[in-house]
């Protein structure tokens, strides 16, 4: 990463040298983070040398990304594209909260709960596909959907609330499963072991 860094600085000389002094100094901090994970790995009683690196590399990426925005400003397909990922990060976030759904409505035996759950994965899917048809529109062209259809953002966000709430009211109740299975265990071990007298 750091020799990367250093390339990205290498070509932003002259055009971009705001975003050549932020990827010049996130190249010395990927490199300062490699010498001291190779320093642990070599004295591995020193556990302050393993915090310094992933210090060092979460400020790397940091400084990554700043370089990326620099760039960005005077590349309208730079920003689209960074637009683009930080889109794509929040509905792969969302679409891991439908995922666990899915895991957990197998283990649940409440119907009603299962009817909640497939309710709110089927919106949380229509919701996934309407958010990446909206950026790879986006990506192409330089405008979202919502610039041609007037009640797209409007379809798009209630559909995540909808998803969300329903994802909330499923996880309420396989917890309230959950807790009554626990107590049933319970009560079956304690009649189990005979009383101490």
């Amino acid at each position: 990463m750091g020799s990367l860094c250093i390339a990205i600085s290498a070509f932003a000389h002259q055009s971009y040298p705001e975003a050549q002094a932020f990827a010049l100094a996130s190249a010395s901090l990927f490199l300062t983070a490699f010498v001291l994970s190779f320093l642990f790995e070599i004295l591995r009683k020193i556990q302050i040398l393993a915090l310094m690196s992933y210090t060092s590399t979460a400020l790397a990426v940091f400084l990554l990304f700043i370089a990326i925005f620099e760039f960005s400003v005077n590349v309208p397909m730079i920003a689209r594209t960074l637009s683009g990922a930080l889109g794509l990060v929040g509905i792969i976030f969302v679409s891991s909260l439908y995922y666990s759904m899915g895991k957990v409505v197998r283990l649940i035996k409440s119907k009603l709960a299962h009817v909640i759950a497939w309710i709110g994965i089927s919106l949380g899917i229509l919701f996934d596909v309407l958010a990446i048809l909206d950026l790879l529109y986006f990506l192409l062209s330089d405008k979202y959907i919502s610039a041609k259809i007037d009640f797209f953002p409007a379809l798009v966000v209630s559909l995540l609330f909808a998803s969300l709430a329903l994802a909330i009211i499923f996880f309420l109740f396989a917890r309230r499963e959950l807790k009554k299975e626990l107590k049933s265990l319970t009560d079956d071990a304690r009649m189990r072991v005979p009383e101490l007298v």
